[in-house]
């Protein structure tokens, strides 16, 4: 995921939160403003990423659990005892479900992508806790420190851009999710309002297995 994100939204260009200023040149910043602005849009990128990354191991560890789980209820020995007084299509529903989970770890390689996305979900937190240092500095931003800042948030987008090479394909319903957590967390509720993606109840609760077109969203 890339592109990174700004607090001030210029209404008649950017009519969304989160959509990437293209006339900003991240890294040749020195106007206190624009300081703060890059700052925000580091902030809101990572806080976003933490919060995707979060919910697609969530997911993928949901169903390395529910497959756990359901192999060992089954695989018991109260249950086989019991088993034994099923019809017969009981008996292979159950296997045909064990079967069917354990399918659905191993082909989607749910174990290695949920270890994938808690990792990056990591870097993402570690690099969010050097970002706040700078925030630090940035509440008595003078000139003399100024170029230090600067070069601070170069140095984090350096780093964004080697946590970034191990990132997988994006799911863009996800991506749209936690945008809008992050919208939540960094805005004031009535600006958060303006800047709100709508995500109906079903699109989220089947973001993480339809790859829905967010195109109008």
């Amino acid at each position: 995921m890339t592109g990174l994100y700004l607090k001030k939204v210029t209404p008649q260009r950017y009519q969304r939160a989160g959509l990437p200023r293209q006339d900003l040149k991240i890294g040749n910043a020195m106007d206190t403003d624009l300081l703060k602005d890059e700052a925000f849009s580091l902030r809101f990128y990572i806080h976003r990423n933490i919060i995707y990354h979060a919910r697609r191991a969530g997911f993928y560890n949901f169903i390395i659990n529910s497959n756990s789980l359901v192999n060992i209820v089954l695989g018991s020995a109260a249950i086989a005892s019991i088993q034994q007084a099923w019809p017969d299509y009981v008996t292979l529903s159950m296997a045909a479900l064990i079967a069917l989970l354990s399918a659905i770890s191993l082909v989607y390689r749910c174990t290695e992508k949920a270890w994938l996305h808690r990792n990056l979900q990591s870097s993402y937190k570690r690099i969010e806790i050097s970002l706040q240092q700078i925030d630090d500095q940035l509440s008595g931003l003078s000139e003399d420190n100024k170029q230090d800042i600067k070069s601070a948030l170069s140095g984090l987008k350096t780093e964004i851009k080697h946590v970034e090479l191990d990132e997988p394909e994006t799911s863009r319903p996800i991506e749209m999710i936690a945008r809008n957590e992050t919208v939540r967390a960094l805005y004031e509720d009535n600006e958060a309002a303006q800047h709100m993606v709508k995500i109906n109840g079903f699109q989220r609760m089947t973001a993480n297995i339809i790859n829905w077109n967010t195109a109008n969203w």
